[in-house]
């Protein structure tokens, strides 16, 4: 009978010992939530340090000897972050001891209350530091960072390369679509915008798969945070000549941010030139979901759109019109789910006029002119689903998308050769489809599973003085691929295979190509000297036409990383890519009313050889971002694209036979801030040489290209005022088999003045372009507008006015292979707006 009291005490034991957790876990980056070496992890009870461990090269750290007890806590400090503490909870282990970067630059001088912070691969800037108050958006402000650029789409870049993710607070509202929040956080609630170079945001792929991607995390004062605000801006256009023909427009936002959810609602009616459908374009494409491989419906026929050597605002008559939502957040175990959707409607008008000189075969050049005026509507309405799991263990992304498009553009053609024609192109379209994409993490080993399915049908019609040509076209895509990835020390290597299906169905008959493919991949090496080789193979099966073509395209590449200042990328490889279904489906086809595209049915085969070498150099504490680049590259083509002119109209005809072109191009550019004087300055520079030739009536004309081109800025804002300056310098030399082009030295020079008088901002720009004609001398353009702005606590009121001047016109001169074209823009007239901006 004593032995049943014994073995139950034993049993209670042994299940009292199971029941206690040691102390162990991971240290990461709460920011890129990479792990973080050598991180120094205390036991503290009862407020004393009973342990200590250090994290290992993943982060990992185990407290030998010791058990986790309630009331435990955990102190974890590193240099480079800040120290911070953490509950233990003993039932929960492992766990997961997110810290914090700390003003502290790794092998640079400390700055405390600096604006620019680095530490590894990570760049803060205080935007508090470089925001004013004459400053309304994120995007203000964003644009006076050094080594930070936006384009005129809103797309952003950092030291000259575009981001490949944007969030705030951690969380990716916009899938992408950033360019409409930018616009609408405000500048006092903005705090830093941080940069993380070589961004791997896959957690199950951290450690394994080196990124060069470049992500930017924007973070928000403390009282900005879970709250909403937003913004109103009415306004009132009125021509500026006769002060008649009022037109009402306006924009409204707004929006919640947190960092467990987010939400943002906007629209926004105009009539001014500004393009609304960059607030929900698409600018950073996601690679790892498969979307990357498939193609969009051919055109077949020529939509008009907008084309301007200058700013579009200039030359764009519109009545446009932009509404949409977005809503992420975080579930309770931790994943994320975000829905966006938009809904977008404009009329567009431009007019144009072009003079082109073709030097072909004959012994002198043939002219052509062509005078067009368009009206383009454009409509969709698009809506999108995204459910996101991100773990050490699992990764796993569903995205399902649909979009409905109505477009139809209206030209009116007139020449000296021909009547006046009347041309309509419609393109409605609806497409549909879903992306999963997964990783699944077992020790050294991840298995990935991707797969894409997608539909799309246009029934698209060309009409030219009631002649009509209709050519209704299906597509439906696949795609899935699976890989195995494996992961020891210093080398990482992954085996994938896949199946892409492409389905065109056009004029009754269905082209099918397939496309298997496999890749092999190497990385071998650290973050500071690192090799990688890719050795992607595709098979492409034309099944109608019964003919098929391998394609191979071989990269390697050798990263240099030799300190926290300098990095250097080597690259070399050869890609194959056949043609694509549209060359096969139809083999005669007019794309508008004056060019004929004949294919015959042949399948190209490209081919191009390619190296260079970039290099990258920045020091944010003192300010300074540089870049420089090298490229070269050779294309061998089976096929010899013809242009003749018959009658006036082009003849675009592919023909059997070998051509080539070569591209040299080498540039770089260097940005420097200065602390003291608020003053960012950079200047860019770039070369391109391109040669090859151009069939013409089945004879080669050989041609060449060399453009030179110089890119000085300067933005200058202290408290009294700003002064900004932006110079685009061109310079470009074509020659061809027939005659040499004359040169041609242009250039654009912006200078915008802003004087602050209390609470009032007066300012006024000047753009002057210099545009050398091809026959008649040099054209001088010269532009200003002019502004004052009243700012109150809540509200700011202003008045613009455009087109100081009065321009009627715009007019520029270039060349394209044996082609030189001269373009004549008409612009908007004298135009003058009063707005106000609630803000609340």
């Amino acid at each position: 009978m004593m032995r049943l009291p014994a073995l139950l005490a034993t049993v209670f034991f042994v299940f009292h010992v199971a029941a206690q957790r040691q102390v162990e876990g991971t240290v990461t980056d709460s920011l890129t939530r990479k792990p973080v070496t050598g991180a120094n992890i205390t036991l503290l009870r009862n407020g004393k340090g009973v342990a200590f461990a250090r994290s290992d090269g993943n982060g990992r750290f185990t407290i030998k000897g010791k058990t986790a007890e309630k009331g435990d806590r955990l102190s974890v400090t590193m240099m480079g972050y800040g120290k911070k503490v953490f509950d233990v909870m003993p039932d929960k282990m492992p766990v997961e001891l997110p810290i914090s970067e700390q003003e502290f630059v790794l092998k640079e001088v400390e700055v405390k209350g600096g604006r620019v912070v680095g530490v590894r691969d990570t760049v803060s800037f205080d935007l508090t530091r470089f925001a004013n108050e004459r400053d309304n958006t994120l995007k203000d402000v964003l644009q006076k960072l050094p080594g930070v650029d936006i384009s005129k789409n809103g797309k952003i870049s950092y030291n000259g390369k575009d981001l490949s993710r944007f969030t705030v607070e951690g969380l990716d509202l916009t899938g992408g679509r950033y360019n409409q929040l930018t616009e609408s956080l405000k500048a006092d609630d903005v705090s830093k915008a941080e940069i993380i170079e070589h961004d791997q945001p896959i957690k199950a792929l951290q450690d394994k798969i080196f990124s060069d991607n470049v992500a930017m995390n924007i973070k928000l004062k403390d009282g900005a945070r879970d709250r909403w605000s937003g913004t109103i801006r009415p306004k009132v256009l009125a021509d500026g000549t006769s002060l008649r023909d009022f037109r009402l427009m306006g924009r409204a936002d707004v929006l919640r941010i947190g960092r467990k959810s987010q939400s943002m609602y906007y629209g926004e009616y105009d009539r001014s030139g500004r393009d609304l459908a960059a607030n929900d374009m698409l600018l950073i494409m996601n690679t790892d979901n498969g979307l990357q491989h498939l193609t969009g419906i051919p055109s077949w026929f020529a939509m008009p759109s907008l084309n301007s050597p200058v700013e579009e605002e200039r030359v764009r008559f519109n009545t446009s019109e932009n509404f949409g939502f977005k809503r992420t957040a975080k579930t309770k175990k931790d994943n994320e789910y975000r829905i966006t959707a938009g809904y977008f409607r404009s009329v567009t008008r431009q007019q144009r006029v072009n003079r082109s000189r073709h030097y072909l075969d004959g012994a002198l050049p043939v002219e052509l002119d062509e005078s067009s005026a368009f009206r383009l509507r454009e409509s969709y309405f698009r809506a999108d689903a995204d459910f996101v799991i991100n773990n050490e263990k699992v990764y796993g992304n569903n995205h399902f998308y649909i979009k409905g498009i109505a477009d139809e553009g209206v030209t009116q053609f007139e020449s000296s050769r021909a009547a006046t024609v009347r041309q309509r192109v419609k393109a409605p379209e609806v497409q549909i489809g879903n992306s999963f994409y997964s990783i699944r993490n077992r020790n050294k080993w991840s298995l990935t599973l991707n797969s894409v399915i997608d539909f799309r049908h246009s029934p698209r019609e060309l009409i030219v003085d009631g002649r009509q040509s209709r050519l209704p076209t299906s597509l439906f895509q696949t795609y899935h691929a699976m890989t195995l990835l494996h992961k020891y020390r210093f080398l990482t290597q992954s085996y994938t295979i896949g199946m892409g299906t492409d389905n065109l169905y056009l004029l009754g008959k269905n082209h099918t190509l397939l496309k298997p493919n496999a890749k092999a991949y190497w990385q071998y090496g650290t973050e500071s000297n690192l090799w990688r080789l890719s050795l992607p193979v595709e098979w492409h099966r034309f099944t109608r036409q019964n003919k098929s073509f391998w394609a191979l395209s071989p990269l390697l590449s050798y990263t240099r990383k030799p300190g926290v200042r300098n990095e250097w990328y080597h690259y070399m490889g050869y890609s194959q890519t056949p043609g694509w279904l549209n060359l096969v489906a139809i083999d005669d086809h007019w794309s508008d009313y004056r060019t004929r595209n004949i294919s015959a049915g042949i399948i190209p085969l490209t081919k191009t050889a390619f190296a260079g070498v970039n290099y990258t150099y920045k020091r944010p504490v003192r300010e300074i971002f540089a870049k420089a680049s090298f490229s070269v590259s050779r294309t061998w083509l089976d096929t010899r694209p013809d242009m003749k002119i018959e009658e006036g109209n082009y003849v675009l005809t592919t023909l059997r036979g070998k051509s080539r072109f070569d591209n040299i191009g080498f540039g770089g550019s260097i940005a420097k801030g200065f602390y003291e004087l608020r003053l960012k300055t950079k200047l860019g520079f770039n070369y391109q040489y391109s040669a090859g030739t151009q069939s013409t009536s089945a004879k080669q004309v050989a041609f060449d290209c060399h453009t030179w081109t110089a890119t000085p800025e300067a933005v200058f804002s202290p408290k009294w005022g700003e002064l900004v300056y932006k110079g685009y310098f061109t310079w470009m030399k074509s020659t061809n088999d027939m005659t040499g082009l004359p040169a041609l030295l242009n250039w654009q020079q912006r200078l915008s003045l802003t004087k602050t008088f209390g609470v009032v901002d007066l300012s006024v720009s000047a753009v002057h372009y210099r545009n050398e004609q091809q026959l008649s001398g040099v054209k001088n353009t010269l532009i200003g507008d002019a502004s004052a702005v009243i700012r109150l606590k809540k509200w700011r009121f202003g008045i613009m006015m455009y087109n100081l001047f009065n321009q009627k016109s715009y007019t520029v001169t270039g060349y394209s292979g044996i082609i030189g074209f001269t373009d004549e823009y008409r612009l908007r007239p004298r135009e003058f707006t009063l707005s106000t901006r609630f803000s609340f």
